[in-house]
Parts: structure tokens; sequence; C-alpha cells
């Protein structure tokens, strides 16, 4: 065991990077229901107090990794004229909602903010600083009184065709989001 990191309040990153791989790895083959600490830490070759020292819940483990993965995977456009950067925002967004892994993540963390007030409320300061980045795409040239309603108007589009499906989540559709915000920012 000489070679193991430390591992103790002090987070070691490649033993954190191991636990939220592990998590990934774990939800892409069992789900959810199945998934629990003691699995993720057989998993990323950790001690269960490891991951409980860390983090309060699985929901939380799951929402850290979901909170890397999609910091890999959305750009923050910040020069550009705005259709071009809400585009830009708005496709990666909306790509990384549509993956099949991080949907799954996405549906069942809010499943369960709404099971775990406790919870909710970090899944909520998650979700207000998406909508920040996207308010920080927007500010520079939509009224500040008309950003809140676009960011809702973004993200309820996303949430709906997330969980109830009716329509993809694709690039056409981000196009003409874009191009809906950008008309509104006049």
């Amino acid at each position: 065991m000489a070679d193991r990191p430390h591992t103790g309040p002090k987070r070691n990153d490649q033993t954190r990077r191991a636990i939220l791989a592990a998590t990934q790895r774990l939800l892409r083959e069992d789900g959810y229901p199945a998934l629990s600490i003691g699995a993720i830490a057989r998993a990323a070759g950790v001690g269960r107090q490891t991951i409980y020292r860390w983090w309060p819940s699985k929901a939380d483990v799951v929402l850290e990794a979901l909170i890397e993965w999609g910091a890999e995977q959305v750009a923050i456009p910040v020069e550009g004229p705005l259709p071009d950067r809400l585009r830009a925002f708005l496709r990666d967004t909306f790509r990384g909602a549509s993956d099949p892994d991080a949907a799954a993540f996405l549906k069942v963390l809010a499943a369960e903010s709404q099971r775990d007030p406790e919870f909710g409320e970090r899944f909520g300061a998650f979700l207000a600083a998406r909508r920040a980045v996207l308010a920080s795409v927007l500010a520079p040239d939509v009224p500040a009184e008309r950003v809140p309603l676009l960011v809702d108007l973004v993200f309820g589009l996303l949430w709906y065709r997330l969980i109830v499906g009716t329509a993809p989540l694709d690039d056409a559709a981000a196009d003409a989001v874009a191009g809906l915000l950008a008309r509104a920012a006049g």
C-alpha cells in the first residue's frame, strides 16, 4: 500500500479523478439505482471512507463527475458577434446534454434533487452556475432586464426536451435558438 496516495481530508487529485472516472463508468454500465459508494470505492481502488470524507452522498459524487465532464465538453465563447457566441455555446451545451451518459446523469440528479432537499440545494447551485455562464455570453449585447428570461427560455427548452424527449437537442435546435436569442437582444 506504500504506492497508494494519501487520501486524508485534503483531496488527492489522482484519487479524486479515479473516483470520478469509476463513477462515470459504473453509471454507464449499471445505472444509478445499482450504484453504491462501495462499488465506486472498489472500482476506484480506494476505501469507502475516502469517498464519504469527500462527498456527502452518491448523488454528490455523480454531480461532481458530471461537472468535471461538462467542463471538458462546453467551451465558454468570449469573443465574436453575439450570434456566433450563442451558437457555439448552445451547440456544445445541447450536444453535452444529449450525450446518452450525460442525459442519464442529468435526469437522475434532477430526480434526486426532488427527493433530497439538501442535495437539491447543491444541484441548484450547479444549475445556477450553468445559467450564469449563458448570462455572461448574453450580457455584453442584451439589456440586463431581458437576460434572465432568455436564460430561462434556453434551459427550459433543454430540460423539456431532455426529460420529455419531444425533439432532439441537436445543432439545428441550437442554431435556431441562437438566432431567436440574437434577435431578442435588439
